[in-house]
């Protein structure tokens, strides 16, 4: 397909933050070369848990394509042939509480893989008075999707996609459970707050065979504040050059200490 607008955005981990790295439209063989390698001077590379997303847009608005991860040291040139699919699936989400009822208004978000790098030409929608949303218009992919509402912990998940063959009335269930504000605080080998490291955090998704990762950066305090579902276990893995600490279970006074230790 000649002519065709494409464009690779960048998805920059954890600070989650999305910037278009390159755009152009495909030749007279459908093809468009985005330049990445170092050797060749480019603007930007991909590290380990970093990803750019591909998109293409053939007049009925921007469609995923691929989702390209990194790695350091790679520099290595990727080739990915790429095909257009019709937009024939459709997500049909049930939102709702640990009470099972259902939560009106709840937030669905798509985002470019399971780091969640935000997909701003899709803006978010909400769940009807019956806690659903049916979005229609997508192709079959790994697509992941944030759901959240005010005083719950958020769900990150990987939705299933359905096909044609499927039971129309097959639904998607998300469980939203009751959040509580957590504050990490991470010390370096010496005891000193660690400033600027890699805060990641994963508890696990009710009824979905899916987990919930997040991160985010400590402060000028070496704190950082996190969000967990109330009385429900997580796993915390704090990560800077060179060391590395984590903690587990429960949390029951509303903060956390966490001590790096040299790798």
């Amino acid at each position: 397909m000649a002519g065709v607008p494409v464009k690779m955005v960048l998805d920059r981990w954890p600070a989650l933050e999305s910037s278009e790295a390159g755009r152009g439209s495909t030749g007279q063989r459908g093809e468009l070369l985005f330049g990445y390698r170092v050797s060749e001077g480019s603007s930007f590379t991909l590290g380990c848990e970093e990803s750019c997303s591909l998109w293409a847009d053939v007049g009925d608005g921007w469609q995923l394509l691929e989702l390209v991860e990194g790695c350091d040291g790679e520099e290595e040139l990727v080739s990915v042939e790429l095909q257009l699919e019709p937009r024939e699936f459709e997500f049909r989400f049930d939102v709702s509480d640990v009470e099972g009822r259902p939560l009106e208004g709840a937030t669905l978000r798509l985002v470019a893989g399971q780091f969640g790098a935000p997909v701003d030409h899709l803006p978010a929608r909400r769940t009807d008075g019956a806690g659903r949303l049916t979005w229609k218009g997508f192709v079959h992919g790994d697509w992941w999707v944030d759901v959240s509402s005010p005083g719950c912990a958020p769900v990150r998940t990987c939705p299933y996609q359905f096909i044609a063959s499927d039971d129309p009335e097959r639904r998607y269930p998300v469980t939203l459970r009751p959040a509580q504000a957590v504050t990490v605080e991470v010390v370096d080998p010496s005891g000193r707050p660690a400033v600027g490291v890699r805060v990641l955090y994963t508890y696990e998704n009710i009824g979905l065979p899916t987990f919930s990762t997040w991160s985010t950066l400590t402060d000028e305090q070496g704190e950082s504040m996190i969000t967990l579902p109330s009385g429900g276990g997580f796993e915390l893995e704090v990560q800077a050059e060179g060391s590395y600490g984590e903690r587990e279970g429960e949390v029951r006074d509303g903060r956390l200490q966490v001590q790096m230790q040299l790798r």
